[in-house]
């Protein structure tokens, strides 16, 4: 088996954006957060559990690299964040975007200051990685569980992570 390329940067890019959604200290409503994986066992019981909601969640989506030069390239991957609240909490659904938005962007690591402020997600654990808002919808029906039969909010925001990645040169 070949040598990894470079650093692996995926995987740190979405564990750092779900501690800061883990760690954010003004949520509207703490939610639980979980990892993809538990997320979709969750998503498909035949109860879901709506008593576990609001629920936050992050995955990638697909996007197609573009080279740099010959040994570069910058992945603009896109990770969504999803957020589920009980049907009958509209208003609780847009204030949860906004605070997802707040805690990717404005949660701090140990290292800022009231001088300077450090962004945990984008400066400290992603090595001067860069973000943008792709897209958000704060609020749109959803059908949980076999045979969608709860009835929940399903909001988004779709984060751009811009990653710098060198896929042909060996690294550590």
């Amino acid at each position: 088996m070949a040598a990894s390329s470079t650093t692996k940067v995926l995987r740190p890019a979405r564990e750092a954006v779900m501690y800061a959604l883990k760690n954010w200290p003004h949520w509207t409503v703490k939610p639980n957060v979980y990892d993809s994986d538990e997320l979709m066992q969750w998503l498909s019981k035949a109860d879901p559990q709506l008593s576990r909601m609001p629920v936050v969640s992050a995955r990638w989506r697909e996007h197609t690299p573009e080279w740099w030069v010959f040994n570069a390239q910058q992945w603009q991957a896109p990770l969504e964040v999803s957020i589920w609240v009980p049907r009958d909490r509209h208003s609780l659904a847009e204030d949860l975007v906004e605070d997802a938005i707040d805690a990717v962007f404005r949660y701090e690591s140990e290292t800022s200051t009231d001088a300077v402020p450090v962004s945990y997600v984008l400066t400290e654990k992603l090595n001067g990685c860069n973000a943008e808002i792709v897209s958000i919808s704060p609020a749109v029906p959803a059908e949980l569980g076999e045979g969608g039969l709860h009835q929940a909010w399903l909001s988004t925001v779709v984060f751009s992570l811009r990653i710098n990645k060198s896929p042909r040169l060996r690294g550590t």
